[in-house]
């Protein structure tokens, strides 16, 4: 009986560190992403009106890019997917 509690308790606790793990490696993902590249890890800016500035000029090129390429390949003839 010893033998059998000892190893529930090595499973739940295998378990529960695992779940733990998960949480912490996510929080500190989110702590440490910088999608502005400034060098400023962006949970620390999301009171700075520049912040926003920058990540609504960032995703306005992205938007640029994909209207491009749509446009490029909405000029393609049918069937031709590009390259081979």
């Amino acid at each position: 009986a010893v033998l059998i509690g000892s190893l529930i308790a090595a499973v739940l606790a295998s378990v529960l560190l695992k779940l733990r793990d998960n949480k912490y490696k996510k929080l500190c993902a989110e702590e440490d992403r910088d999608e502005d590249q400034d060098g400023i890890p962006d949970v620390y800016e999301q009171d700075n009106p520049d912040y926003h500035l920058r990540m609504a000029a960032i995703h306005e090129a992205k938007a640029a890019e994909h209207r491009r390429l749509a446009e490029v390949a909405s000029t393609r003839p049918a069937g031709d997917d590009g390259p081979a």
